[in-house]
């Protein structure tokens, strides 16, 4: 395996996020390597059906968090998110069996190789003595499954924002920037299929909008703003560690306080 710090690409720091540049950067890279599965697969006339394995632990995890969340919730110094505790207390007892789903192929939705995994930990840029990106590399492809590319951006977007962009709502932006790439990207490798539509991106988004909330409220707090008290994902899931004391701290109050409401714009909590 080549170790691209030696071309001085770097990962960034994943408390801090990343810029709307960098992120940018990676929508664009996440359209490439999914129109080139697409190509991949027109030439070999079969789906690449892969399927990311779910950790035993992992489902458990979920519902154990959000119910946890929404039970801290009711004692918030802020009433206005009561009602939206009691909302994610209900979404934890179903949230088992919709991420069941997330990764399910449907033949009449537009599919693509997923990354699986898409977060600042598995991006690496290389940038300039401003520390603006200058070119990007997505690397641990351990979690591919064939499926809608919502389940990549929905991944990405619901916690790798650094929080001068978390905390409002840019989907159409980077949407539109991904479907743009992913086009163009198309055309140039003479793909057949028709391109996606955003409309088409928003329904499988929207059909898989409890990743959407594992994202934002679960990774979000657990590997991103307390990422140097829970350790890496798999050292927590390994050992069956559900930590949720975390959803008592000042900073995971603060940070979600802000993150809750673009939630319940989206429908998310309904």
């Amino acid at each position: 395996m080549q170790d691209l710090r030696q071309f001085q690409f770097k990962n960034k720091d994943q408390k801090l996020g990343l810029s709307k540049d960098h992120l940018g950067m990676v929508i664009e890279a996440l359209a490439k390597y999914h129109a080139g599965s697409i190509a991949l697969e027109e030439k070999f006339r079969q789906s690449l059906l892969f399927s990311s394995q779910t950790h035993p632990n992992f489902l458990g995890m979920l519902a154990t968090c959000l119910e946890v969340l929404g039970n801290n919730m009711l004692s918030w110094s802020d009433a206005k998110f009561v009602e939206a505790g009691y909302k994610i207390q209900n979404i934890s007892k179903s949230i088992v069996e919709s991420s069941k789903k997330n990764n399910d192929y449907n033949e009449d939705e537009f599919c693509v190789l997923n990354h699986g995994d898409c977060w600042a930990n598995n991006v690496m840029f290389r940038e300039n003595d401003a520390n603006e990106p200058l070119e990007v590399r997505l690397v641990d492809f351990q979690l591919p499954v064939w499926s809608s590319p919502a389940i990549d951006l929905l991944y990405l977007l619901g916690f790798g924002p650094a929080s001068d962009i978390m905390y409002i709502i840019l989907d159409d932006f980077f949407l539109e920037k991904y479907l743009t790439t992913l086009k163009n990207t198309m055309e140039k490798l003479d793909c057949k299929r028709k391109p996606l539509t955003l409309d088409e991106l928003k329904s499988s988004m929207w059909k898989r909008r409890s990743l959407g909330l594992i994202s934002g409220l679960i990774f979000y707090p657990k590997f991103v703003i307390e990422a140097d008290v829970v350790g890496p994902i798999k050292e927590v899931l390994d050992n069956q560690i559900t930590e949720v004391s975390m959803y008592s701290t000042p900073e995971v109050v603060e940070k979600l306080s802000k993150v809750i409401p673009l939630m319940e714009e989206k429908g998310y909590l309904d």
